[in-house]
């Protein structure tokens, strides 16, 4: 599968998360966000554990913790922005808000952001990162498509089965009266 989440290698567990995230955008679009925001999660405690200029606040809530000074100076404001973002849409999702395939990809592509800044920073080799490439998330057609070809072959073959029968029958028949 293709992913615009490949540079996370490092980081199995997140890289599955944002990949999750990535793949459900439009066909389960408050999954997605709720994705979004355990990934962005997972990024900053993991930020927190690594970065030794970090200090733990008390309050460890995500959102003491992106509202840190220290973490916010760390990653700047436009950033600041984009994950306080993937939090405010995660939320609502995670506490059974609607949630649109276009907010969805707003949140995957901040995360994506966010996961790149991790991988740029804090990785172990500098990866290449392109931009999001929004043309290789599935839009649920596939799904779509593939239902109604299975359609089209079970309506076939039930087809094809009264045809047998109804041949089958008449065989039986010019036996009977032969």
């Amino acid at each position: 599968m293709q992913t615009n989440f490949h540079f996370l290698a490092e980081w199995p567990e997140i890289s599955q998360e944002c990949i999750n995230a990535e793949a459900h955008v439009f066909s389960q679009p408050r999954y997605s966000a709720i994705l979004c925001r355990s990934a962005l999660e997972k990024i900053v405690q993991w930020i927190y554990e690594y970065d030794s200029d970090l200090e733990l606040p008390y309050d460890t809530k995500l959102s003491s913790l992106i509202h840190g000074y220290a973490f916010k100076a760390n990653i700047g404001e436009s950033l600041f922005r984009e994950i306080n973002l993937i939090r405010k849409i995660g939320n609502p999702a995670a506490h059974g808000g609607k949630t649109s395939a276009s907010t969805a990809l707003i949140a995957v592509k901040a995360l994506h952001s966010f996961a790149a800044f991790l991988a740029k920073y804090y990785g172990e080799d500098i990866p290449q990162i392109e931009l999001f490439d929004e043309s290789i998330l599935k839009t649920g057609e596939e799904e779509q498509l593939l239902k109604r070809q299975v359609e089209i072959l079970q309506e076939k073959l039930e087809k094809q089965e009264n045809d047998f029968r109804s041949e089958q029958r008449a065989l039986q028949d010019k036996v009977k009266f032969s």
